[in-house]
């Protein structure tokens, strides 16, 4: 053959990726550089021009999440339990809730900080549900009445409040002490009324606090225990809170029966009230009546407190 040779042009084609049967297709010609999948993968872009499989667990990492484990019902928002594990993004006061360690009443104490509050029944309060659906509490401040037991003694006094008063022990300090011991001295007890005998009390031991074989100290070395608790805040009665105690002797008697106590005796009781230097008032709980005795007279002693 001669002459020159033809020159031959070969004819362009186009092909999809579907026209790819063997090998892998690089993501800078349209595929993924993936030559086989596990189900439930994602795939994330690992670089500028090449992508990789991340697993569920290895994807939540990625975006720094936790796991939701379940959710009890289907409606999440006003009902059911939502389980997490991992990182939760929760911050200030949504993570101090997140962390309280039992259900309660709960009270803001700063920017971002919750902690719990409990209102505790006991003595001198009892607790309530209050307006159902808000849940606020009713808090009822206790009262007492004459006659009841409480206190350490029983009650034969209150104010207007009925939450503070006086009560009286169960039983007899003494069955015979003297006021003093005779001397010539005032000791200027003169207090009267309601509470006064804690103060006259206090005057005659700064005065004769030597002298133990007295009514006053016989009161003030008192210790009673009631219902677990120790009172020890006992003193000599004043002249009207020996007279309060004797207008009901009836109803102290019986409280005083049923709870262990004594009655009160047909005989006279050594009040804190002092009448001058040789003589000091009693009272008998015979008659009622009040008169000023010689201190160093043998008369019997009830101690009392207030609350």
């Amino acid at each position: 053959m001669t002459g020159k040779p033809t020159t031959f042009t070969p004819t362009a084609h186009s092909h999809s990726a579907a026209d790819v049967t063997t090998g892998t297709l690089a993501v800078a010609r349209g595929g993924t550089g993936i030559s086989a999948y596990t189900a439930g993968n994602y795939i994330r872009a690992s670089g500028s021009t090449t992508l990789a499989q991340r697993t569920p667990a290895q994807f939540r990492s990625d975006i720094g999440a936790g796991t939701v484990t379940s959710i009890a019902t289907g409606n999440g928002i006003t009902g059911g339990t939502i389980t997490t594990t991992g990182t939760l993004g929760l911050t200030g006061q949504a993570l101090a809730l997140h962390n309280l360690g039992t259900s309660g009443i709960i009270a803001r104490t700063g920017a971002g900080t919750v902690a719990e509050r409990t209102i505790t029944a006991g003595t001198g309060i009892t607790v309530t549900n209050g307006n159902g659906v808000s849940g606020n509490p009713t808090v009822a401040v206790k009262t007492y009445a004459i006659g009841n037991f409480a206190h350490g003694g029983i009650v034969f006094w209150v104010d207007e409040t009925g939450q503070h008063g006086l009560v009286c022990a169960k039983a007899d300090q003494s069955t015979g002490v003297i006021w003093d011991d005779g001397i010539l001295a005032n000791n200027y007890a003169r207090g009267n009324g309601p509470m006064a005998g804690k103060m006259n009390t206090a005057i005659i031991m700064a005065n004769r606090g030597n002298y133990h074989n007295i009514a006053a100290y016989r009161c003030i070395t008192t210790t009673i225990t009631e219902g677990g608790k120790t009172y020890a805040d006992w003193y000599l009665p004043s002249r009207d809170e020996l007279n309060l105690m004797y207008q009901i002797k009836s109803k102290i008697d019986f409280t005083a029966l049923y709870d262990g106590g004594n009655v009160f005796a047909e005989a006279s009781y050594w009040s804190s009230t002092e009448f001058d230097a040789t003589r000091a008032y009693a009272q008998s709980f015979l008659n009622g009546s009040q008169t000023s005795s010689v201190k160093d007279t043998y008369f019997r002693v009830r101690a009392v407190r207030s609350f």
